[in-house]
């Protein structure tokens, strides 16, 4: 789920993925998970010059 990173961050939370890593409740549900990937938001909107990554799959 390499997009998920970003998609969380154009959703308004940029720090989903360190939560869902130590775990988090949502809608009354507990998840925990190791989403692999890099917020890539700031790059894809112009914000940012620079990759967070090397490499970019889209």
């Amino acid at each position: 789920m390499k997009i998920g990173c970003l998609l969380f961050a154009a959703a308004g939370n940029d720090k989903i993925i360190d939560q869902l890593k130590n775990g988090v409740t949502l809608n009354g549900r507990l998840y925990k998970n190791h989403i692999d990937g890099a917020n890539q938001l700031d790059y894809l909107t112009g914000k940012s010059k620079n990759l967070v990554v090397k490499v970019l799959f889209m």
